[in-house]
């Protein structure tokens, strides 16, 4: 299936302190995205993700790759938490959410939910893919 043009979706936020679940909300649910966890720490590792419902040949296994930045080593994820996962949409915000909440939604630029928003669709970003206060940066690219 060819990737829609003519060019990705970058979104950008920031850790929590103590890292927590992070909805990216990019109004839609990607294809493929390719992540770099704290891209301004020393040996960011990154990771690459695809969207498995039309992916009938990978069956059940994880579908994200991970590149080790101290080592370089690239293996297929099979860590208990480190599983990207697609999101819908559609919630509605309860209370202002703040950095540090656990979960968190965030716009493309990084900027957190209020109360009464309406999310959209995206992707969830586990905490345990992510460094404790590290800057993040998803490129996601949609299904043509």
């Amino acid at each position: 299936m060819a990737l829609q043009q003519p060019s990705p979706v970058l979104a950008q936020f920031t850790s929590a302190s103590t890292a927590g679940d992070v909805y990216v909300e990019l109004g839609f649910i990607p294809a493929y995205i390719y992540l770099v966890a704290d891209v301004a720490g020393t040996n960011s590792n990154t990771y690459e993700w695809f969207d498995k419902t039309e992916l009938t040949m990978i069956g059940t296994i994880n579908s994200v790759l991970k590149n080790t930045g101290s080592t370089g080593v690239r293996t297929l994820v099979t860590t208990a938490g480190q599983v990207i996962e697609r999101y819908a949409g559609g919630d509605v915000v309860a209370a202002d959410e703040a950095a540090t909440s656990d979960p968190k939604h965030v716009t493309v630029d990084g900027a957190v939910a209020v109360a009464d928003h309406v999310t959209s669709a995206g992707v969830l970003i586990p905490k345990e893919m992510q460094v404790n206060s590290g800057v993040n940066i998803l490129v996601a690219y949609r299904r043509g």
